[in-house]
């Protein structure tokens, strides 16, 4: 019963362990996008500005569009898409603040009067409610219907106007490699339905230029990532833009992550393997209290306990060195306890084989 008890009580141990490495890496951020526009409105730009806070954990988002209305009176002009964002949603509509409205969970299906000028941007239909896709990771998209978004109600005369939207966005991390990965993700997809695209401007400014900013827009128009960074397009650069940071690490901390903890377990195996096998020729050669056998044996079970303790205490010493930004998430590394028992037969093994195919050469040394 003891023995049934303390197994059950490893196996709990490590299946929780495992169940909390197959969480996702991915600690997601804000889910922002380009306005769905209602099929009246023509769109004829589209202005970015993303500008990035010190410690590239926030960053505000500055959108404005130049809409051009052939329909006079009280409308919605536009939906937006804004999910755990940081701050406040907030828009202007020729610089007069508007009351932003949440969609009710009842509109849920596009036909609905109320926004049937936007039905054209949902195309993804299950159990009769129309839904859109926008991917916000590779390979991997995620649906909103109506109740997912914003929208308010305003009085436009024909002709062109500005509308300006502001609010902070949290960064998505990335936990899967030694360091944590930033971005900022926007996502330009619902401009593909539009009634008209007209041009894109993109603004991206940092304010603390030791964060290595990198985008998927290519370069900027000036020439190479800075203080402010700009970018004009005539048609939709990518379904989603990005803003990547990783934080840099020294190169000493670079040369041990080359070398791998399991590297690093090898060589300190190779040089406690030679270690052990001193001490047992020095035990031949000088007969000492210890006999050989325990040497092997006591060897055996130190050579491999110490490797294991290395392998451990480079990752730990790795994270040291990398300070807050590591992620500290190495997958399953507490399974590596599990090969204790081969290599110390492994150990036995090849210490004995040593010590049966040289004995005689030992003992004359």
């Amino acid at each position: 019963m003891k023995i049934r008890g303390a197994l059950f009580i490893l196996l709990t141990i490590v299946s929780n362990i495992c169940l909390a490495n197959m969480a996702s890496p991915m600690k997601e951020g804000s889910k922002n996008a380009s306005s769905f526009s209602s099929s009246d409105i023509s769109i004829l730009h589209e202005n970015i500005l993303v500008n990035i806070d010190s410690n590239f954990k926030n960053a505000k988002y500055t959108v404005e569009y130049t809409i051009k209305t052939d329909v006079e009176g009280g409308q919605i002009p536009l939906l937006f898409l804004a999910k755990d964002i940081e701050s406040d949603f907030t828009v202007w509509v020729d610089n007069k603040l508007v009351l932003i409205k949440d969609i009710p969970n009842y509109l849920i299906k596009p036909k609905e009067d109320l926004f049937n000028n936007f039905s054209q941007s949902f195309n993804e239909l299950i159990d009769s409610i129309r839904f859109i896709k926008i991917r916000w990771k590779d390979n991997e998209s995620s649906l909103y219907n109506l109740s997912d978004l914003k929208y308010f109600e305003t009085y436009l005369q024909k002709g062109e106007h500005k509308i300006r939207v502001e609010y902070t966005a949290k960064a998505w991390v990335y936990h899967a490699s030694w360091t944590k990965e930033y971005s900022f993700r926007y996502s330009l997809a619902p401009a593909k339905y539009w009634k008209s695209f007209g041009s894109l401007s993109i603004t991206v400014i940092q304010n603390d230029q030791s964060y290595k900013i990198s985008t998927n827009l290519g370069n900027p128009l000036e020439g190479k990532m800075g203080a402010n960074n700009s970018w004009k397009f005539n048609s939709i650069p990518n379904d989603l833009f990005e803003i990547n940071y990783i934080p840099t690490i020294g190169t000493f901390t670079k040369i041990l992550i080359a070398i791998d903890p399991i590297g690093i377990m090898i060589i300190c195996g190779i040089l406690l393997f030679c270690v052990h096998i001193k001490l047992i020729i020095k035990s031949y050669k000088n007969k000492v209290v210890i006999p050989v056998k325990w040497l092997v044996i006591i060897g055996s079970f130190i050579v491999p306990y110490l490797m294991l303790h290395s392998y451990y205490i480079t990752y730990n010493s790795i994270d040291y060195l990398i300070g807050s930004e590591a992620s500290k998430r190495h997958g399953y590394t507490i399974l590596m306890i599990f090969w204790y028992p081969i290599m110390v037969l492994i150990n036995i093994i090849i210490t004995l084989s040593i010590i049966i195919l040289y004995k005689k050469k030992i003992i004359k040394l």
